[in-house]
């Protein structure tokens, strides 16, 4: 029992000498508790822990199956869709690039991708960077933008983003903008 009192007293005496340094040091003490503040009002999730629908991006430089088995390990979560890319994909123009779209259910992800896009230009490397771009045109779907590295069209490898729109049906085929 007094190990424990010891114990429980310790963690007393560490608690008052924190709580003395904060009144001392007012920037720590308005780090400490203004900041996990201000994000719950700005943000309003910054205590959320359900990692439900969350949003996620793989990159696949190594060109293996590594993706694969990222989707494979996803499989125990909830529900999550996850765009993968992989840059080095060939499919008639060499390191054109290929994005996958994997979505998610209660049991799982599913083994096949319900969407792709690929680069379609020489060494373009589509998909070097994916990524959810939330709901840009406001019609309630997640929409998503896809990054060509090495994208070649007036200058050498001055690269390209693409947004692909959601909708009901899923994303759509071709992008609804690109920027240079």
């Amino acid at each position: 029992m007094t190990r424990w009192r010891d114990s429980l007293l310790r963690i007393a005496a560490i608690a008052r000498k924190e709580l003395r340094h904060l009144r001392r040091d007012r920037l720590t003490g308005g780090m400490v508790a203004g900041v996990p503040l201000m994000m719950t009002l700005l943000f309003g999730y910054a205590i959320n822990q359900d990692v439900r629908h969350l949003r996620a991006g793989v990159l696949d430089l190594s060109g293996t199956q590594s993706s694969r088995w990222l989707v494979a390990d996803a499989q125990a979560s909830q529900v999550i869709d996850v765009v993968v890319g992989a840059r080095d994909y060939d499919n008639g123009q060499t390191d054109e690039g290929r994005a996958y779209l994997y979505l998610g259910s209660p049991s799982g992800l599913a083994l096949s991708p319900v969407w792709t896009a690929e680069g379609n230009v020489t060494n373009a490397q589509f998909g070097t960077s994916v990524a959810g771009a939330g709901d840009v045109n406001g019609d309630g779907f997640s929409d998503v933008i896809i990054g060509a590295e090495s994208f070649t069209n007036d200058d050498t490898r001055e690269g390209r983003a693409f947004l692909y729109m959601g909708s009901r049906s899923g994303l759509a085929a071709s992008p609804a903008w690109t920027a240079e």
